[in-house]
């Protein structure tokens, strides 16, 4: 691949304005890329094909579509609050939606991309409501069996909750654990990228004798940026109009 794109936790959600026009155009901004690839978090929550009718969806959608058509393929992995993305995704704008653990070659580098909520395993609170929600038939009825007002509802009232919650939590809970991050490194991987904690930054590790490079990409409320792999080096670039 010439040139690919890694972005996650814009965190948008209906009558946010200010965030839709910032990913719109980083949307244009990425024109004549091999390929994006969303890591989760994309959307505040998603409760189903239903809440592309409210506002401000349509611009995004009109500028994912637009950048398929251009030649760049779109990928995506569903995070903690967005998980329930599914076809939806592909039917409406030509997404690949990916598994929740995703490997992929970039120059001879074996690189393994998830959403990073799975790297803070001291936080097992949350590790036994994930494994919850998650549950196939508890997700089959929230999202096909249950009117759509009702799905914004909890899903609004449930990001209330976890921001109450991730606040009062000590940082050591609530980050990723490297040496979560160091095993999962000895499956040979060479680069792991992810995001959730919001936090832009670049960590070498030695593991095995090898040095390895796991990057987390930044929250759209604060350093809004997204990763670039170009000419065999991957580089932080701050979003359009910072």
């Amino acid at each position: 691949m010439g040139k690919v794109y890694f972005v996650s936790d814009v965190h948008m959600r209906p009558h946010f304005a200010r965030r839709a026009s910032f990913f719109t155009a980083f949307l244009h901004s990425a024109y004549g890329a091999d390929a994006l690839y969303m890591l989760g978090d994309i959307f505040d929550y998603w409760v189903g094909v239903g809440q592309l009718r409210k506002a401000l969806a349509d611009p995004v959608f009109t500028a994912l579509r637009a950048l398929r058509h251009s030649g760049t393929r779109l990928y995506f992995i569903g995070g903690n609050r967005d998980f329930l993305a599914g076809r939806e995704l592909t039917r409406v704008c030509g997404i690949e939606v990916l598994p929740e653990k995703a490997n992929i070659n970039l120059g001879g580098l074996k690189v393994h991309l998830i959403h990073g909520d799975l790297f803070c395993s001291n936080d097992t609170d949350y590790m036994m409501f994930r494994s919850v929600i998650r549950n196939p038939v508890l997700m089959f009825w929230f999202k096909h069996l249950t009117p759509l007002s009702f799905r914004m509802w909890v899903a609004k009232a449930m990001r209330r909750s976890s921001r109450a919650i991730v606040k009062n939590k000590p940082e050591k809970t609530r980050g990723i654990d490297l040496p979560t991050v160091a095993r999962c490194f000895t499956k040979g991987y060479d680069v792991i990228i992810c995001g959730h904690v919001h936090q832009a930054r670049h960590v070498e590790m030695m593991v095995r004798g090898k040095k390895r490079d796991f990057y987390t990409l930044g929250h759209w409320d604060k350093e809004a940026s997204y990763l670039v792999y170009e000419g065999g080096k991957f580089t932080f670039h701050p979003k359009p109009g910072a």
